[in-house]
């Protein structure tokens, strides 16, 4: 049995395997860790252990974390969803977070590369790589989890709009083909269950709902006087100049809170309806293998698609599925299961 203990105003931690000392070391964990005694946070380089009751955590500021000088060019999808996985899901339930991926997928459609030249100039100065790669890349994230003995797994991506379609159905098509446990992909927005007299928020693009969240986790970080909010361009966000007083620390805490409520109420459904053995190691070859596979069952790919067969998938498969997710208020879908068929996704069930 491993056993761990933080060395007072270190960042190590000394390890103890059987009650034999293996030694001191620095722990690297991916955001946050889980375990009976408590959460242990992570980017422990260079910081001390601290204990918050149960939570045993070590603190990085946004500069440390993100690298100085970049932070007001991080993503918010990104930043709202490590803030709601490190400080909340991970202390109330149990787990380990994995780190985000900051990669995007820009230049795979027509639609896409429209976007790109009305926002940016050339060169293109975004984190881009082809769907391809990031779905092969989450596949052998999905096997790593297996193989150091998950019994289930939440992916989370804070960029939607369509992508979380493609994530499911390469969780369901890794189920079929790699290993049987249970997998939730989803859009964060899917697990807010919370509505005021103004709206029922489900996610936003830089709006109301992702302003609020963002201000709930980093307050020093959103700048409501900015003149861009101003801005009307539906792709940057929208005009916030009429509703910038509805966006408060508290709203975002409420929606945040109904995600974390959700995440865990599904993580602990997930655990109960997990395989009881351990689930045999993937070699990575056998991802390689089974990718032709994989690739040619699932859904086309953006980069697959001209611009009317990407308007028909998004109107007979993409939004119909988001609609029921809409529907559910974070309710744990049965397709997360290995029984439910890759073509669930796209029956009336949720």
């Amino acid at each position: 049995m491993f056993e761990f203990n933080p060395v007072s105003e270190t960042s190590y931690v000394d390890f103890t395997h059987d009650r034999f000392q293996v030694g001191a070391c620095r722990l690297w964990l991916p955001e946050a860790v889980g375990t009976e005694r408590g959460s242990a946070g992570v980017y422990t380089h260079g910081m001390a252990w601290q204990r918050e009751g149960n939570l045993l955590s070590q603190e990085a500021s946004v500069e440390q974390v993100f690298g100085p000088g970049n932070v007001n060019e991080v993503e918010p999808g990104v930043l709202e969803c490590c803030g709601i996985r490190t400080r909340k899901a991970a202390k109330e339930g149990s787990g380990v977070v994995a780190p985000p991926c900051f990669w995007h997928i820009h230049e795979d459609s027509v639609g896409g590369k429209n976007f790109l030249r009305r926002i940016t100039v050339s060169p293109l100065y975004l984190t881009s790589i082809p769907g391809e790669v990031f779905l092969k890349m989450y596949l052998y994230q999905l096997r790593a989890c297996v193989n150091a003995g998950f019994k289930a797994v939440i992916a989370v991506t804070g960029h939607y709009g369509g992508g979380e379609y493609w994530m499911k159905w390469h969780a369901k098509l890794f189920q079929k083909y790699l290993a049987s446990l249970p997998i939730w992909a989803m859009a964060d927005w899917e697990v807010i269950d919370y509505r005021d007299e103004h709206q029922n928020y489900k996610g936003s693009h830089a709006g109301v709902c992702e302003t609020a969240q963002l201000l709930a986790l980093y307050p020093d970080l959103p700048n409501l006087d900015h003149p861009y909010l101003q801005e009307e361009d539906p792709y940057v966000g929208g005009d916030l100049s009429t509703v910038v007083s509805r966006v408060t620390p508290d709203l975002g805490e409420a929606i945040i809170s109904s995600q974390v409520r959700n995440l865990v109420s599904g993580a602990e459904q997930m655990l109960a309806g997990a395989p009881k053995d351990a689930l045999p190691f993937i070699p990575i070859e056998s991802v390689d293998e089974q990718w032709p596979k994989i690739l040619q069952e699932g859904p086309k790919l953006a980069s697959q698609m001209d611009e009317q067969e990407t308007k028909e998938m998004w109107e007979t498969r993409v939004e119909p599925l988001a609609e029921r997710a809409r529907d559910s208020n974070g309710k744990l879908p049965r397709h997360v299961f290995p029984d439910a068929s890759p073509e669930s996704l796209d029956s009336e069930e949720w």
